[in-house]
């Protein structure tokens, strides 16, 4: 199970990569067919470094160890019914 929940993990975290990457060409596509010179190299701008951060963040999720322990187990009965 714990190979699988991590696996699963993996490839949500590659579906948002994909699907970010996707909308950060989309968006520098548009920035750079709208505006101003100076505005567009200052679009430009914000964009690489929202990129970057979003970049940063999404290579650390990529090196998080999943850690999934039991800390408490409860068994609940029905009264009268003791085992």
């Amino acid at each position: 199970m714990e190979g699988s929940v991590f696996h699963a993990y993996l490839q949500r975290i590659a579906r948002e990569r994909k699907k970010a990457e996707h909308a950060f060409t989309s968006r520098r596509r548009i920035i750079e067919r709208l505006g101003l010179p100076q505005v567009r190299s200052y679009r430009q701008k914000l964009l690489t470094d929202e990129e970057q951060t979003w970049k940063r963040e999404i290579a650390d999720r990529e090196t998080t160890i999943l850690d999934l322990a039991a800390i408490l187990m409860v068994r609940v009965a029905p009264m009268g019914n003791r085992v």
